[in-house]
Parts: C-alpha cells; structure tokens; sequence
C-alpha cells in the first residue's frame, strides 16, 4: 500500500480537476469580471430605454469598448452598473464603424477596468468566457472556446456585418440581443475581442472583433480628450436654433398653402353671393 504522503498530491490534483472545482473557478471568474461590465442604455426623447447592449470598462477613469451598432443613432445614453446604479454617458470618445468599435466615456471615476490581452495567443480550442446582457437578462456569464480564428474575416458568403470583412476570431460561448459589446475573456481575465454577434439560429456561432482594434483606438486618443456628443444639434448657438426653427416654420406654412389657397376661395365666392346693404341716411 502506497504510503499517504504519496497519495495525498494525487488526491489534491483529482480535487482541481472535478466539476466542482471548475465551477468555483468560473464562479471566482464572475465575481472579479462583473464590475467592469456595464449595460449601456440609448434613450428616447422622454427618458425611456429604446434599446441596450453591453460594454466594459477599459481605464478607471470611465472609458468603456463596446460595439459601434450599440451607439449608432442614438442621442443620450445612460450606463447601468451591477449594483443597480445607473450613470450618464457622456459621449464618445473614438469609433470605428468600420470595425464596429467605439469607445464611450462615462461621468465619474474609479472604475475596475479589464486589462486588453493584446500579448495573449489565441489558439483554437482555448477556453474563453463572456459576461454581458442578452435578451435583458444582465450579467449573465456564458463560457466556451475558441472555434475557429478568421484572419481574412468571414467568408463572402457569411458575411452578415461590414466587420465581418475583417479578422475574426469564432467562439461557442452564448450570444443574443443585448450581449454585443461583451468582452471575450482569456480565463485569467484579459480581453481577446469584442462580441460582435452571432449568425442565424444558432446562439453559439458568435464572433468576436480582436482586442487590437480596441487597444488602438485607445492609444489614438488625445491627451485631455473631451467626449462628443453621439448626435448633434442640426444647428449650434440662438442664431442657429433661430433659423432651425425658422426652415421649420416655413416647411409648416408652404404644407398649410393648399389649404390657405382654397379658405380663401371660400371666402371670397361667399362675399361675392352677399346681397348689398342699402346706404342708411344721415340725419343730424
């Protein structure tokens, strides 16, 4: 019989490598992951919520990747932290719709941002795993591997997005509506990509933008950089607005002259019809 000294590494590397030790690893994994992702909200004309997806913080002073189509057309957007709070977006800073990548800037500071694996080496069949927002359901964590590495991007026939023409890298873990924007994460937690979305029925043929593109765009960014607002004002200052509002007044009238044009018909075929009245005389 072996003695216990011997069988004790044994039975320490069988624990490792049981269910229940990966699940406390993964479950480890959430709990240092979930404070650097955000739910980031496009607002309506009233305040309502008229869309959503998912973006993660990349400094501690507020600035978030997520997906250009996230923040394409909209004009205020609010972000919603795991514990409930929500904070004002405060613009872009860089996009790329190219790549469908845009840095965001948050108000406030002291975020825990997620380091950019630019040095890491993907492979396929490496595990990887995601938290973000599909269908609503917020922070959800979903894990898989890497599939397959599209250098070239998609092939023609695939291609379901403008960044689908540009390197990809194909993973199973879940992906739907409201999760693009998500960071695809080595498991010792540095970012690879960007979810980008998924194709047709399936819900684990998802793809991810290279976390290249997001560390460039970061390093482009000006010293002392002020965020843009996502939508402008057609027209900017009172001299501006005064003329904005004036075209729309004019676009008002010239739709109302048809229907000027005939009132004043009425009018004058009524005139034209009303007997005269007699003249009164004048007596002191």
């Amino acid at each position: 019989m072996a003695p216990l000294s011997r069988l004790l590494p044994l039975l320490c590397l069988a624990l490792l490598a049981s269910p229940r030790a990966r699940a406390e690893d993964t479950s480890a994994f959430a709990v240092r992951v979930k404070p650097s992702i955000v739910q980031l909200e496009a607002l309506g004309p009233s305040g309502q919520v008229v869309s959503f997806g998912t973006g993660f913080f990349i400094s501690e002073d507020g600035l978030v990747a997520t997906n250009e189509h996230v923040v394409e057309g909209a004009l205020e957007m609010q972000a919603r932290l795991p514990d409930g709070s929500t904070r004002k977006v405060l613009g872009y800073l860089a996009r790329s719709p190219e790549r469908d990548v845009a840095l965001v800037k948050l108000e406030g500071t002291g975020y825990p941002a997620l380091p950019l694996g630019v040095n890491v080496k993907v492979r396929e069949g490496m595990k990887v795993l995601t938290m973000g927002n599909p269908l609503g359901l917020t922070f959800s964590v979903s894990e898989g591997i890497v599939s397959a590495l599209r250098p070239d991007g998609l092939p023609e026939a695939h291609r379901y997005a403008e960044a689908a023409k540009h390197a990809m890298i194909q993973v199973t873990a879940y992906s739907a509506a409201g999760a693009s924007g998500s960071p695809i994460l080595s498991e010792d937690g540095q970012v690879i990509a960007v979810l980008q979305g998924g194709m047709g029925m399936s819900s684990n043929l998802v793809f991810g933008i290279p976390v290249d593109v997001v560390a460039k765009l970061k390093a482009d960014l000006a010293p002392g950089a002020v965020p843009k607002p996502f939508k402008e004002f057609p027209l900017k200052g009172v001299v501006g607005s005064a003329v904005f509002f004036g075209l729309l007044a004019l676009a008002w009238a010239w739709s109302k002259r048809h229907e000027w044009r005939v009132a004043r018909q009425v009018r004058r075929a009524r005139k034209a019809r009303a007997p005269e009245a007699p003249a009164e005389e004048y007596r002191n």
